[in-house]
C-alpha cells in the first residue's frame, strides 16, 4: 500500500491538454488502471472545452488499442 502503481504526466495549453506519458507498472496492467486514467483527463479536458492530444510510438500496440478504444485516431507520424 501507498506504493505508486501508475503515472500520467500532462501538459496543458490554451487550447489543448497533451498527454506526455501514460503508464501503469507491468504487475499492475489490465486491471483498468489505464482506463481510469485516460477517462478522467478526457472528462476534464471536455469539461473545459480543450482538445486532448498525445503522442505514442507506433511500435506500442497495447498503448494504441488504448487510445483507439478511446476514440484516438493517428494523426500523422513522425
Amino acid at each position: 500500500e501507498g506504493v505508486p502503481v501508475g503515472r500520467l504526466v500532462e501538459r496543458r495549453a490554451a487550447d489543448r491538454l497533451h498527454i506526455v506519458d501514460l503508464a501503469v507498472a507491468q504487475a499492475w496492467r489490465r486491471r483498468g488502471l489505464a482506463t481510469a486514467l485516460l477517462g478522467a483527463v478526457i472528462a476534464r479536458a471536455r469539461e473545459a472545452g480543450l482538445a486532448v492530444t498525445l503522442g505514442v510510438a507506433a511500435t506500442n500496440a497495447p498503448a494504441l488499442a488504448l487510445y483507439r478504444k478511446h476514440g484516438f485516431a493517428c494523426a500523422g507520424e513522425t
